[in-house]
């Protein structure tokens, strides 16, 4: 080789290795803008992993609330459940002392009825003892009449007898 063929051959390598240094630079250019862009993507990604992170964070409050509020209904319907039951039985007492005081009722109609019809017997006797007193009376007032009557015969008589007499 001589000296020319070899300064074409540096020059062409040399060439071929700006070439390659200036693919190399490309990629390198290339590499950069696809960090540049796994870095935006990196960080959208970290800023939507702590929004999820602090959605997660909401949503657990919720939840918790949520089994709170599921609980204390839970506590509220045992309650209501028991009110419930305690309203029955005082509505089966109730009824058992409205069934008592029916009997109790029907007892004292029946001694009501018995006490109407004694005192129906009883104003019959009266109205019957009534007219016999003003029967009775009757006669008495007609023997009063006739005893006064006789006295007046026998003062009467008296005097006569007591005017003969002297």
């Amino acid at each position: 080789m001589n000296s020319n063929e070899s300064i074409q051959y540096g020059l062409s390598a040399f060439r071929d290795l700006r070439r390659s240094l200036e693919d190399v630079e490309s990629e390198k250019a290339d590499l950069r803008e696809a960090l540049q862009q796994f870095r935006s993507s990196y960080l959208m990604l970290l800023l939507d992993f702590e929004s999820v992170v602090c959605d997660k964070a909401k949503l657990q409050k919720e939840l918790d609330a949520t089994k709170q509020r599921l609980e204390d209904t839970r506590d509220e319907l045992v309650s209501a459940g028991y009110a419930i039951e305690s309203i029955r039985n005082g509505f089966c007492q109730a009824k058992k002392n409205a069934e008592a005081l029916q009997d109790s009722l029907d007892a004292t109609e029946d001694k009501l009825e018995r006490v109407k019809d004694w005192f129906c017997e009883t104003d019959d006797a009266l109205v019957q003892t009534r007219d016999q007193l003003n029967e009775t009376k009757r006669q008495r007032d007609g023997l009063q009449s006739e005893r006064d009557d006789l006295q007046s015969k026998l003062n009467t008589a008296r005097i006569i007898s007591v005017e003969t007499s002297h």
